[in-house]
């Protein structure tokens, strides 16, 4: 991933920025902590360019802090119904799936959250902006609203309240391919 991190973001940063969001954020949580109904559906399809991924945790109120975060998801019968704002999500406008962290409880905290592959074609799943950036413009960096999206238990990654743990692994392996691109952009 790093190599393909460097080399891509020497030709092309923009690319570079798609293909970091995309497997080592999408395609990486599902292979670390997806079931193996999960890695098959998404996974897979994820890894042959079938399906375009993002990970959505940043909000208007929470960035890096993310026991902050104000999206909700509420339990009801067969999953969840997920309701909040996510803000600079990469390739959030053409991702086929989102993975949303969104808190269980309403008093927040590391030890609430949970992880849900949502389906961008959901009801209420919609994109709100498209943000005007300085450069990386072909990369498309978005805010998402989550009104009532329903996610069925099937889409539940871990357990809930894992959510921050998988998160912060995720973070560690990201920033290592996010810096290699960074080497990449200075080499050019």
């Amino acid at each position: 991933a790093c190599i393909l991190a460097d080399e891509l973001a020497y030709v092309h940063p923009s690319t570079a920025v798609f293909f970091g969001a995309h497997v080592t954020l999408f395609c990486e949580t599902i292979y670390l902590f997806g079931n193996d109904d999960q890695q098959t559906r998404y996974l897979v399809p994820g890894l042959t360019g079938e399906i375009i991924g993002a990970l959505a945790t940043t909000e208007p109120s929470a960035g890096s802090y993310i026991g902050s975060m104000k999206t909700m998801a509420k339990k009801v019968s067969g999953g969840w119904v997920v309701k909040g704002t996510k803000q600079f999500i990469t390739n959030g406008e053409i991702a086929d799936h989102v993975i949303v962290f969104a808190q269980t409880d309403s008093l927040g905290g590391n030890k609430t959250l949970i992880a849900l592959i949502v389906d961008t074609k959901s009801g209420g799943f919609e994109i709100t902006k498209r943000e005007k950036k300085i450069g990386i413009h072909a990369s498309n960096t978005n805010s998402i609203s989550l009104n009532d999206v329903f996610v069925s238990d099937e889409n539940v990654l871990g357990e809930a309240g894992q959510g921050f743990k998988m998160v912060m692994r995720i973070f560690n392996h990201s920033r290592v391919t996010l810096t290699a691109g960074c080497v990449g952009l200075m080499r050019r």
